[in-house]
């Protein structure tokens, strides 16, 4: 179980910041988007080289994978 996501430590950064943004490489975990690093408040189009701080909190818009029953059936997607 990985710690929670803090100011000092997001676990989540460790595997999927990468520098290749975007770029899928087979074996690995799927980098963070180049959107990621953009701060859409201020310079929209502009990509830094750092994860943009409104971006930091990962589990704010991603639930973590597991491999749990799902609760309710779904057929979404069939």
């Amino acid at each position: 179980m990985f710690p929670p996501v803090t100011l000092q430590i997001n676990m989540c950064i460790r595997c999927h910041d990468k520098p290749e943004r975007g770029k899928k490489i087979e074996g690995m975990a799927t980098p963070i988007p180049a959107s990621h690093y953009r701060d859409v408040r201020e310079a929209p189009n502009q990509v830094k080289q750092r994860l943009d701080a409104a971006r930091y909190l990962c589990t704010q818009c991603h639930a973590p994978q597991s491999n749990a029953k799902p609760l309710v059936a779904n057929s979404f997607g069939q």
